[in-house]
């Protein structure tokens, strides 16, 4: 039997928590939390109901932000990002973000470089887990 499909979409909704919607096989859950909890409603037949297909319907049409998207992070123009490169003396293989930044004035914009995760190996007791 082949393993069940698994499916996964992360949202934040107009209150600013965190949704998820995970399928495993013939079931879904929808699962709403912020920093304290998690909610979890109960497992339902996505494919017999409809509620999973309407809920995806839906969100489609929610502006970019209502779908968890950070719309103040841009991609710098050319000419942008070959400043950063000098003044941040970068390659071109390293990725830039134009982050929009408020402030008193309205917005200002920095380019920066992304930030490059590191494997992190966790021991315990002399022993990796």
């Amino acid at each position: 039997m082949p393993p069940p499909a698994l499916l996964r979409s992360k949202f934040l909704d107009v209150e600013g928590h965190h949704r998820w919607s995970p399928v495993a096989g013939l079931l879904s859950r929808t699962l709403r939390g912020d920093r304290s909890d998690t909610i979890v409603t109960e497992a339902f037949k996505y494919n017999e109901c409809g509620i999973l297909t309407e809920f995806f319907f839906r969100f489609s049409k929610v502006p970019p932000m209502m779908q968890g998207n950070d719309e103040s992070v841009l991609d710098p123009s050319p000419i942008e990002k070959a400043v950063a490169r000098k003044a941040l003396q970068l390659c071109e293989t390293d990725v830039l973000f134009k982050l929009s930044i408020p402030n008193a004035d309205g917005v200002c914009f920095s380019v920066t470089s992304a930030p490059v995760a590191t494997p992190y190996i966790w021991v315990c007791c002399d022993r990796m887990v």
